[in-house]
């Protein structure tokens, strides 16, 4: 989960927090590795950290629900990089999406933070939504 920045020339969503899952691979997957470390220059707080950037040329699919839970974005791409500098929200990953613009443009309406997983998951969120009752928007 984290801030989602979007370069909408290169096509690049940037996510970068101090949250890493260990099941990005869901949840009957293997664990990602990670360190352990302060979330801040002072010691305070602990944050799980993984490098992404290991995870170079794999399918991510990223999205977020709308507050209301009536609709949700989402993106699939590929891990073109990623980095833990420093402390609090350094840790990111760099995604090549479809059209980084017309998923700028959308996520306007849902709100800041994004979720990501590795995977292809779109067409399960389409089905998802379907069967639940809510919009997707696809951007692929």
């Amino acid at each position: 989960m984290g801030n989602p920045t979007i370069n909408k020339d290169t096509n690049v969503l940037n996510i970068h927090h101090s949250v890493a899952s260990l099941k990005m691979r869901g949840v009957d997957g293997a664990e990602s590795p990670f360190s352990i470390y302060s979330f801040t220059d002072s010691g305070f707080g602990a944050t799980l950290r993984h490098n992404y950037a290991q995870n170079k040329d794999e399918t991510a699919t990223a999205g977020r629900c709308v507050p209301s839970g009536t609709k949700i974005l989402a993106t699939k791409g590929q891990v073109i990089g990623g980095r833990v500098e420093g402390l609090n929200c350094s840790q990111c990953v760099d995604i090549k999406i479809p059209n980084g613009y017309e998923f700028w443009r959308e996520s306007q309406n849902f709100g800041h933070h994004l979720s990501f997983v590795y995977g292809d998951y779109i067409n399960n969120i389409r089905d998802l939504g379907d069967i639940m009752g809510f919009e997707t928007v696809a951007i692929t």
